[in-house]
């Protein structure tokens, strides 16, 4: 998810015309601990049902040499599962560094905070340290029943929620997760929990990790973003503040989520299929089934949600020359036809959003 809002960001400023009330945070702290001659701690921030976990490293005195941190949030649910995660290489010395998963629409309930911070040492090794977990106070105290436990399987791998571990060592061998399509199943501690290099790469913006079900079968990926925060040369405050930065022009995609989510997901039809607008799978994370489109009679319905799964090089070339595809209601009944249609792309690259609309509509009238 993120990690996803702010790529909508240019689709809603150009789509959008609208004032926009300021952004309001609500946030809950862990206590600090102290580590190498740094204090480390995680934070989860809240607007209604968007939840954002950072996890934060502030070096007791000067700088904190560059690559040499990462630091990875985690942003639990209510049974322990982590939704989101993002890691963050400290690129230039920094009195400071903190990863962000990004605000990301989740289903109510008790959500967490927590993060893990690495710390390279002399011999170029890094070091794991857990935060201490942040959660909302108003939460219930009752609800850590609710966390997925650590458990043994038959092979003697423990697997259950991160959140049960006091330290790498204890850490499950699989660790509960959710994927990008919304499946609940288990990671490998090993690819979850380590430092990564690629980090420090803007032109890398995520990695994939298997995702698995509880007999060792693939069934998705999940992701982890990569964020690249600057942090040099400025307080907490500055850097929370670049990491709210963008937040203003997704509040109308945050209100059409509340308006058609059922507990942060896509509703479901009679026959078991999701459906709604493709655009709130940067919250949800998983593309719907079936997403709006009205055809060339002005007959609305719903067209196949184009899921992000490997597909032969036959099925490639089918779609490649299909035309047209069934056009659906809401509960999966076909009603007609959807026709595709390709246009020029419009160059939108030093132009204004008034020259982009003009030369949208000039396209139009041809």
């Amino acid at each position: 998810m993120k990690k996803k809002v702010s790529a909508l960001a240019l689709v809603l400023v150009l789509s959008l015309s609208i004032s926009i009330p300021a952004f309001a945070f609500d946030e809950r702290m862990s206590q600090k601990i102290p580590v190498s001659g740094s204090q480390i701690w995680s934070e989860l921030s809240r607007d209604g049902s968007r939840y954002n976990a950072t996890a934060w490293v502030q070096a007791d005195s000067g700088n904190i040499p560059a690559n040499g941190v990462q630091a990875q949030a985690f942003l639990y649910n209510s049974s322990g599962l982590v939704e989101e995660s993002d890691l963050a290489a400290l690129t230039a010395a920094s009195p400071l560094h903190v990863a962000s998963t990004g605000y990301t629409y989740t289903a109510p309930g008790d959500v967490y905070a927590e993060g893990a911070i690495y710390i390279r040492g002399s011999d170029g090794r890094y070091t794991y340290h857990q935060t201490a977990r942040a959660y909302d106070s108003n939460m219930s105290r009752s609800a850590a029943a609710q966390i997925e436990p650590i458990r043994v399987n038959e092979n003697g791998e423990t697997y259950g929620s991160l959140m049960m571990a006091e330290s790498l060592e204890t850490a499950p061998d699989w660790i509960a997760a959710v994927g990008t399509e919304g499946q609940r199943g288990y990671v490998q501690r090993e690819e979850l929990l380590t430092p990564d290099d690629r980090a420090a790469d803007p032109s890398f913006g995520a990695k994939h990790i298997s995702l698995y079900d509880a007999d060792g079968t693939v069934i998705g990926v999940f992701e982890i973003t990569f964020s690249h925060p600057d942090t040099a040369g400025k307080d907490i405050e500055a850097v929370k503040a670049q990491l709210a930065s963008g937040t203003t022009e997704e509040q109308k995609l945050w209100a059409l989520a509340d308006e058609i989510l059922v507990d942060g997901n896509y509703p479901v039809n009679a026959n078991g299929q999701t459906y709604g607008p493709q655009i709130l799978r940067e919250l949800v994370g998983y593309t719907p089934d079936l997403i709006p489109a009205v055809n060339q009679d002005g007959v609305a319905g719903y067209v196949q949600g184009r899921k992000e799964v490997p597909i032969s090089a036959e099925e490639m070339a089918i779609l490649s020359a299909a035309t047209s595809e069934p056009l659906y209601d809401q509960n999966g009944n076909v009603i007609g036809t959807f026709e595709w249609s390709c246009s020029e792309p419009v160059q939108v690259i030093g132009k204004t959003v008034p020259q982009v609309k003009h030369e949208l509509g000039a396209s139009t009238q041809k």
